[in-house]
């Protein structure tokens, strides 16, 4: 025999005051989101909450798992306009720079008058991943003047793989370029015309490679180092810039589709 739950609603009209019951069955889906209380739907009333729903940052159990706010995956897309701040630390650093999510992508400005010894807004991830490891990200320059002063990167504990839009003052040809930033110091330059592409990061052992995509749904190797290192890193992506470099002029980059595509990722 199905058990039967009661829902009250109180209706106030004038000075009567009406209450009407609500019968539901175990097995009625009530929201209408394809899962009932038997089969495991923790609130019933809410079609974003059920088994296997996303897991937002917002202090309630939405796949009903008995966990709150869990991180379950460092792979974002940044499409939903709201920065998951369980999953990222953002930071800014200097005067003149920001960043948010917006339009599907995690956007970040730099006013002219942006200033400070170097000046950034970053995401870090708030999990680490531990052993090898292998991410990326997507990029765009939006906004990109010549002599933009302003470096782009994937970055962890290990370095940095970096799209980088050199300064006047600073500038050997190539003035646009990639490059990896690691221990070791500034390595494996080459030349781009880029606008938008896709930074890399592998580890295996101790060995860190950065990447970056050719067109052609390949990968370019940039540079490989021996850091003598597999300790845990938290993975970041980062816009900076500094007085001696910037150029004084509006940019706009974004970063899109962060992933993990190999790594044990570890959360507090």
């Amino acid at each position: 025999m199905a058990r039967k739950h009661h829902l009250g609603l109180i209706l106030l009209i004038g000075s009567v005051t009406w209450t009407l019951a609500q019968d539901s069955c175990d097995g009625e889906d009530l929201d209408h989101d394809g899962w009932s209380t038997e089969d495991g739907d923790c609130n019933d009333t809410d079609p974003a909450i059920h088994p296997g729903a996303e897991e937002l940052c917002d202090d309630i159990d939405n796949d009903c798992d008995g966990a709150i706010d869990e991180v379950t995956s460092l792979d974002d897309s940044f499409d939903d306009g709201v920065l998951n701040t369980c999953a990222w630390s953002y930071a800014t650093g200097g005067a003149g720079v920001s960043g948010e999510e917006i339009d599907g992508v995690f956007q970040i400005t730099f006013e002219p008058d942006a200033n400070g010894d170097s000046f950034s807004a970053s995401l870090t991830t708030t999990c680490e991943l531990t052993g090898d490891y292998d991410i990326q990200v997507d990029y765009v320059l939006i906004e990109w003047p010549s002599f933009s002063g302003v470096r782009v990167g994937l970055a962890s504990d290990d370095g940095n793989m970096e799209r980088v839009g050199r300064g006047e003052g600073e500038c050997t040809d190539p003035c646009e370029q990639y490059l990896t930033h690691f221990d070791d110091g500034v390595q494996g330059i080459v030349g781009t015309t880029d606008e938008a592409g896709t930074l890399r990061l592998v580890r295996s052992g101790t060995i860190v490679s950065g990447y970056y995509s050719d067109g052609a749904g390949g990968w370019t190797l940039v540079h490989s180092y021996d850091t003598g290192s597999d300790a845990p890193v938290s993975p970041r992506i980062a816009s900076w810039s500094h007085d001696s470099t910037f150029g004084d002029e509006t940019v706009v980059i974004a970063f899109d589709d962060f992933l993990v595509n190999a790594g044990t990722v570890v959360c507090p």
